[in-house]
């Protein structure tokens, strides 16, 4: 299991829909808030970094594989909450990995 932490939301844009959507979840007496995968998938597109492509991709091989389902519905969503040059890069980056948005 990986956990990903971003300690400080003010060094990239998340838009506000991405926070308050979060889950909170308990791991033992630690309570934090957790985004939904179809979330964390479309902000990893839209950083575009290698690692961030290469984690794209892990993710796309994993659904190719019947290992791991997404929502497209609230990837094309989620993505629809940054302005436009942002969403066509985003789309473009998923599409690159084998995304089908």
């Amino acid at each position: 299991m990986v956990i990903e932490l971003y300690e400080n939301l003010f060094d990239f844009y998340v838009p506000k829909q991405i926070v308050d959507g979060a889950l909170t979840v308990k791991i033992g007496d630690f309570r934090s808030r957790m985004i939904t995968l179809e979330n964390y998938i479309v902000l990893k597109a839209r950083a575009g970094r290698e690692r961030d492509i290469n984690d794209l991709q892990v993710i796309s091989s994993l659904m190719n594989e019947g290992k791991l389902r997404i929502n497209v519905r609230s990837i094309r969503k989620c993505s629809e909450f940054f302005d436009e040059d942002d969403w066509k890069s985003i789309v473009s980056r998923l599409r690159f990995v084998g995304i089908k948005v």
